[in-house]
C-alpha cells in the first residue's frame, strides 16, 4: 500500500471556512450529500472526531456468503453476501456509513475480469451484498474497506463550502493602470465581506465566480492568467489526517475477501461467455448507483448488459460510426484525452489556439473522407490548469454557441472532477445550469444528442485520494441527468474500478477500453 496522501482526510473544524463548529452538523444534515445518501444522518450522531478505537477496521470486518447452496448458484442469478463492520477493538459497529466496494472476480483472469457488486447499507453496521453470476466456472470474492464511516463524516466536514478547501487559484489581472497584479479566485468567500471580493459571475447563465480584490482595490475586467498553488498542511492536521486515512482502514481487504465459489451453468447454454443483455434485462436501465453492474469483464473484454452488441476502435468501424456527425466533446482533461485518441486513431489534423499556452485551449478538426466535424472545449473555473480567460469557457455557452445540424449532431461532455473540494451544493448549481442549456440545445436541433460520461473510479491522485468524494459526484450527475429525452449517460465507473484504475488519467489500455464504451453509445445513435 502506498503511503497516503495527508490531503485525504481531516482538517480540524475551524479550518472549513465560513461554518463554526456548532454549525458543521446542522449544515451536513442540509447538504446535498444527504439528500442522495440519506443513510448517512443516522450515523452522524454516533461518529467521534478523535477516537481511533471506534474507527472501523478493514482488519476486524468480515464479509461471508449467504446462498451457498450450489444450486442457488447458477449463471445469471443473484449471490448474496453479508458484510459485518467491526472497530479496531472488535466491536461490531452499530451504525452504517462505511464505503466498501465487493467485486466477483474470475480466478486466474489478467484483465481483471470480474463484475461489481450493489451494496445495501442497514445503517447498523451491516451491509448486503448482491452480486449477479455472468458466467459459469470458478469466481472469488473480493471485498475492501476504502473508507470508515468516521473519514467519510471528516469528509463532509471538510468539504462544505463555497471557498475550495486546499487548493488556491492564484489569478493575474490587469489593472486601470495598465499594471499587472495577482490574486486569489474561488466560487465563493463566506468570511470575506461583499466590499472584499469582486463579483465574477458568468453573466449569460449566472455560474459564481468570485475573487478576493487585488491590492490596488479595483475588480479589473481583464483576467490574464490562471495559476494553481496548492496549500500546505499542517502538521496537526496531517496528524488527523494519519489517523482516519491511513494502511490500516483505506483501501484494504476485509476478513473473508478471497473465498472462492463454483458458478454452475444453466441449461440454456453451455457458453459462459455468450450470455448478453437479453439474460439481464432488469439492468437495463441507468442506475442512480455507480456500483450497479453496467456490464461485466470476461477474458479482457467488456461485455455490456444494455446491448448484445460491442463496437471498438479499428479504423474502419470508426468512419462507418462517425460518418455525417459532428461531434463536440466538452469538460476537462478525461474528455478531452478522448478527443485527442479519437483524432489519432483517424489522423485528423486538428487546430488549436495555441496549444503550448494552455492544453484547456480550444481544439478543432475535420476529417473530410467521411464528412466529420469534431471540436473540444474545455468547462468554466473552477478548472485546475493554468491558462488564460478564453481557455475555460462556461459549458453553458459553448452548448449555447451550437447552431447547426440536428440528427448528426452530438455532445459528449463530462464535469466533477473539478468540483470534488467545493461543498456539493455548489457542483449541483453547475449541473442544473448545464441541463438547461443542454435542454435548450436540444429543442434548438431536433434530432441531435447529448451523451454525459460519467466520472471514472481512481484512488491513486497527490492530493485528495478519496474515491468517495467520486462516488457522491458521480452519483450526483446520474440522478441530475438520468431518463432526460435525448440525453443518454454512459456508465463506466464499474469498468474503471475492475480494471483498478488508479490515477486521474487512466492509463492508455483503460483509455482505450473506455473509448470502446463510448464508441458503442455513438455507434448506436
Amino acid at each position: 500500500m502506498h503511503e497516503i496522501s495527508v490531503f485525504v482526510l481531516v482538517e480540524q473544524p475551524k479550518s472549513v471556512p465560513g461554518l463554526r463548529m456548532e454549525g458543521i452538523r446542522k449544515h451536513i444534515y442540509e447538504s446535498q450529500w444527504i439528500r442522495i445518501f440519506p443513510h448517512l444522518k443516522a450515523m452522524i450522531p454516533a461518529v467521534t472526531d478523535g477516537n481511533k478505537f471506534f474507527i472501523t477496521s478493514a482488519r476486524n470486518s468480515s464479509i461471508e456468503l449467504l446462498n451457498s447452496q450450489l444450486n442457488q448458484l447458477r449463471v445469471g442469478g443473484i449471490m448474496k453476501a453479508l458484510i459485518i463492520s467491526r472497530s479496531e477493538t472488535g466491536q461490531r459497529k452499530t451504525y452504517g456509513g462505511d464505503f466498501f466496494y465487493v467485486i466477483l472476480r474470475r480466478p486466474g483472469s489478467n484483465g481483471g475480469d470480474g463484475v461489481t457488486c450493489e451494496i445495501s447499507d442497514e445503517s447498523d453496521g451491516r451491509y448486503m451484498a448482491s452480486c449477479i453470476m455472468p458466467w459459469s466456472g470458478r469466481a472469488m470474492i473480493e471485498a475492501r474497506l476504502i473508507h470508515p464511516s468516521e473519514s467519510i463524516y471528516q469528509l463532509m466536514k471538510r468539504y462544505s463550502s463555497e471557498e475550495e478547501f486546499g487548493i488556491r487559484l492564484n489569478t493575474t489581472m490587469r489593472n486601470s493602470t495598465n499594471g499587472i497584479e495577482s490574486t486569489v479566485c474561488s466560487v465563493g468567500f463566506p468570511d470575506k465581506r461583499p466590499e472584499e471580493i469582486c463579483d465574477y459571475t458568468n453573466p449569460t447563465h449566472g455560474e459564481k465566480r468570485t475573487c478576493l480584490k487585488p491590492p490596488s482595490g479595483e475588480c479589473p475586467k481583464t483576467i490574464l492568467y490562471q495559476i494553481k498553488v496548492v496549500e500546505q498542511r499542517s502538521r496537526e492536521a496531517a496528524s488527523v489526517d494519519r489517523m482516519f486515512c491511513n494502511e490500516d482502514n483505506y483501501l484494504k481487504p476485509i476478513s473473508g475477501s478471497g473465498i472462492e465459489i463454483s458458478i454452475l451453468k444453466t441449461e440454456r447454454t453451455d457458453n459462459a461467455s455468450s450470455h448478453t443483455a437479453d439474460n439481464f434485462a432488469d439492468l437495463s436501465s441507468t442506475s442512480l448507483d455507480p456500483m450497479r453492474p453496467s456490464g461485466w469483464l470476461y477474458a479482457g473484454k467488456w461485455n455490456s448488459f444494455k446491448t448484445a452488441r460491442s463496437f471498438g476502435h479499428d479504423i474502419a468501424t470508426l468512419k462507418t460510426c462517425l460518418s455525417h456527425k459532428r461531434l463536440h466533446f466538452f469538460g476537462d482533461s478525461t474528455a478531452r484525452n478522448l478527443y485527442g485518441f479519437l483524432v489519432r486513431s483517424l489522423k485528423i489534423k486538428d487546430h488549436g489556439l495555441d496549444n503550448s499556452v494552455a492544453w484547456s485551449r480550444g481544439r478543432d478538426g475535420a476529417s473530410l473522407d467521411i464528412n466529420m466535424t469534431i471540436q473540444y472545449r474545455s468547462h468554466g473555473p473552477p478548472l485546475h490548469n493554468p491558462g488564460p480567460e478564453d481557455a475555460r469557457p462556461y459549458m453553458s455557452d459553448s452548448f449555447d454557441a451550437i447552431h447547426e445540424g440536428g440528427k448528426g449532431t452530438v455532445v459528449v461532455f463530462t464535469v466533477g472532477y473539478h468540483f470534488h473540494y467545493f461543498d456539493p451544493d455548489v457542483f449541483l448549481r453547475r449541473l442544473k445550469i448545464i441541463k438547461q442549456a443542454a435542454h435548450s440545445m436540444l429543442e434548438r436541433l431536433p434530432g441531435a444528442r447529448i451523451i454525459v460520461k460519467g466520472l471514472h473510479y481512481h484512488w491513486d491522485e497527490h492530493f485528495g485520494r478519496s474515491p468517495w468524494l467520486t462516488y457522491t459526484f458521480v452519483t450526483m450527475l446520474r440522478h441530475e441527468f438520468r431518463d432526460v429525452p435525448g440525453i443518454i449517460y454512459m456508465e463506466h465507473w464499474d469498468y474503471t474500478l475492475l480494471r483498478n484504475n488508479s490515477g486521474l488519467h487512466p492509463k492508455h489500455e483503460i483509455l482505450i477500453g473506455t473509448f470502446d464504451i463510448l464508441m458503442t453509445h455513438l455507434c448506436l445513435l
